[in-house]
Formats: C-alpha cells, sequence, structure tokens
C-alpha cells in the first residue's frame, strides 16, 4: 500500500469517528429535549397535588417556611452523597431558609447506619418502607421536589445540587 493511500485510510477513519461523535451528541440534544428526560418520566405529576402520603409525612405546621423541598436519597447514590454533602453545609442550608426553602429528606429501605447519619445533619428525616417512594413515582436519586404550603408540586429535579435546582 502506498503512502498516500495510508493516509487517505487514516483520514476516513478520523472522519467516520467525528462523524460518530456528532451523531451520539445530537441523539442526546434530541432525547433531553423530547420530553423525556429523568424528571418528566420519574417524580409527582408538576402542577399537581403531591400524593397525601408525602404531603402528611412532610408538612409541619410550625414551619415559616414558604416552600419544602423535599430530597429522595438512597444509600448506594454517588449523587446523593454529593447532596447531602452540600446540604451539611451551613450557608447552603441558611441561603435557602432566607429563600422561604425548607428541606426534608425522604429515605428508603436504608441501613440503620445510613439512617443515623442522615438524623446527625439534623436536617428533617421521613424513613419510608416504600410508599411513598412508589406513590411518587420515584425512579432516580437524587430526586429534588419542591412543594408549597399547599401541597401542589410547583417543580422537580434529579440532580446534587440543591443550591441552584430551584433558583
Amino acid at each position: 500500500m502506498s503512502f498516500a493511500g495510508e493516509i487517505a485510510q487514516w483520514a476516513v477513519l478520523a472522519g467516520l469517528a467525528f462523524l460518530i461523535l456528532g451523531l451520539y451528541r445530537q441523539l442526546g440534544v434530541f432525547l433531553n429535549n423530547s420530553g423525556h428526560s429523568a424528571e418528566n418520566l420519574s417524580g409527582p405529576a408538576l402542577r399537581k397535588r403531591a400524593p397525601d402520603s408525602l404531603y402528611e409525612a412532610v408538612r409541619d405546621s410550625n414551619s415559616t417556611a414558604l416552600d419544602t423541598i423535599v430530597a429522595f436519597v438512597s444509600e448506594r447514590c454517588q449523587s446523593c452523597s454529593f447532596l447531602l454533602a452540600e446540604i451539611g453545609r451551613a450557608d447552603v442550608t441558611d441561603a435557602l431558609g432566607e429563600r422561604g426553602f425548607r428541606i426534608v429528606l425522604v429515605a428508603r429501605e436504608s441501613s440503620p447506619s445510613f439512617i443515623q447519619a442522615l438524623r446527625d445533619t439534623g436536617i428533617p428525616l421521613v424513613v419510608d418502607d416504600g410508599t411513598i417512594w412508589s406513590q411518587c413515582n420515584i425512579q432516580f436519586t437524587p430526586f429534588l421536589v419542591r412543594l408549597d404550603e399547599d401541597g401542589r408540586v410547583l417543580q422537580k429535579a434529579v440532580t446534587h445540587d440543591i443550591d441552584h435546582a430551584f433558583v
């Protein structure tokens, strides 16, 4: 094979690799814009009242917060660890409190050590037997749901970045 033929072969291979990467990018853009994102596939319906099991579990008549951010977390979720570390920072919880938000954690079927670690954060915790998760259709974690004082779902997101999720 000649030197020019070998260069042409590598050029074709590089072009195909570039084309495949472009197709993957377009596929990602298409799937994110087609309404099939994790937020649309999971969680309670937007602008509807949350299931009673969730609303009753997180309701606090003594709270002066305008809205409640419910964070569904699981023990084996790496992003949940990032979320919990962020929630544990005083500046983040203070900033959310100043904006009228109250945070409640909901954990499902976790080990006693994980539950104790969540309790040690000082953030209100609901330990769920799976009822709330199934009624809210939680399929991904960490899943954040913002509820107004009447239990209506205002926003929802799959993210560990609580500070920027509900700006």
